[in-house]
């Protein structure tokens, strides 16, 4: 009888089981806003990307200077064309030519470098440009390289 009751106490009861599963599903859910942050700050940092490229390629298109105009203060941006003046209209862009960075995430200027991206004709850019986008504690840099024109997205520690 006492041998019985010893292998019946071996096993793991059904109760046990749903305490440890529901244990495990409430740690998966806090891990879920973090990952809703980083699914945001990486599209943003895409899109971004994607319209320096854009205005890179325009530059070289119609041979004048494209600037991509980063406005830190309201969290948009817009391609403009030097001797025009005119906007560059892009998927998403209001009715001034204004892209608006997506809820809970914003541009942060980095200190001595322009948030502007100036490119030329050449297909270069005119000086260092670099814009942070920040959301919660991450951080995401975009940058163009002034010789070549290249254009980067990393992610940034922050001081």
């Amino acid at each position: 009888m006492d041998r019985d009751r010893r292998l019946r106490r071996r096993g793991i009861s059904l109760t046990e089981t749903l305490v440890v599963m529901v244990v495990a599903a409430i740690l998966f859910a806090s891990t879920m806003p973090s990952w809703d942050d980083r699914q945001i700050i990486g599209a943003n940092a895409r899109t971004l990307v994607s319209d320096a490229v854009r205005a890179r390629s325009y530059a070289q298109r119609i041979w004048d200077t494209v600037t991509m105009d980063v406005e830190v203060e309201n969290d948009r941006w817009r391609l403009v064309v030097q001797d025009s003046g005119a906007w560059v209209d892009g998927p998403g862009a209001d009715d001034q030519g204004w892209r608006h960075l997506d809820k809970y995430t914003h541009f942060q200027a980095v200190p001595g470098v322009s948030e502007d991206f100036v490119f030329l004709p050449n297909g270069r850019c005119a000086a260092n440009g670099e814009v942070w986008i920040v959301s919660g504690d991450l951080v995401w840099a975009i940058r163009v390289n002034p010789l070549s024109g290249t254009i980067e997205a990393e992610p940034v520690n922050q001081p």
